[in-house]
């Protein structure tokens, strides 16, 4: 754990209000991040980071520092999606910031015609159909790894699993992936 959060955890556990509003701040756009990544909706993420930050209030006496402080709070944040959609009995999906248009993207230039864009947008939307059709915990292990920036590592704590568990997800998934998406590469030639 970094100097930074062990100073941050002493005045949170000595009651300063001021200190968790500086977490607060500090998490507040990642937590959200993720939250509408689990959730794919705008209201429900916004439910889930409040509850999240409920349970880091409640919980902050029980902070070990066993892992670092980020991790802490991912977890807490991916358990609280999951949990939340487990309640609700519904499968939500991830979205993935990677398949929308930004100015780095090659994919999405501003020189091709509508018919490529009309594809493109197909495309898409084909991507994300194979991706949310992915098992529960071998798209959670890939949106981590692969859009969420964790190290393998960091998903073993936060899904509670062994690293090779979490190993063995991301290939699964990345397999299931290219198994699902393969007529399409061949359609798009």
């Amino acid at each position: 754990m970094m100097a930074m959060d062990k100073d941050l955890m002493k005045k949170i556990r000595a009651g300063d209000s001021n200190a968790f509003k500086e977490l607060f701040d500090q998490t507040r756009d990642y937590v959200y991040n993720l939250c509408f990544r689990m959730t794919g909706n705008h209201e429900e993420a916004e439910d889930s980071a409040q509850e999240v930050y409920l349970k880091l209030y409640r919980s902050m006496r029980t902070f070990r520092g066993d892992s670092k402080l980020s991790t802490w709070i991912f977890r807490i944040t991916v358990n609280t999606c999951l949990s939340q959609n487990r309640r609700k009995k519904l499968i939500r999906f991830v979205t993935f910031d990677f398949l929308i248009p930004n100015e780095h993207s090659n994919l999405y230039s501003s020189e091709k015609g509508p018919d490529r864009l009309l594809e493109d947008s197909e495309t898409e939307q084909i991507v994300r159909q194979a991706i949310e059709m992915l098992p529960k915990r071998q798209k959670t292990a890939l949106v981590l790894h692969r859009y969420a920036d964790q190290s393998c590592e960091e998903i073993a704590r936060i899904m509670e699993i062994s690293l090779s568990a979490v190993e063995s997800l991301i290939h699964r998934a990345k397999k299931n992936l290219a198994v699902k998406l393969t007529p399409l590469k061949k359609e798009l030639k």
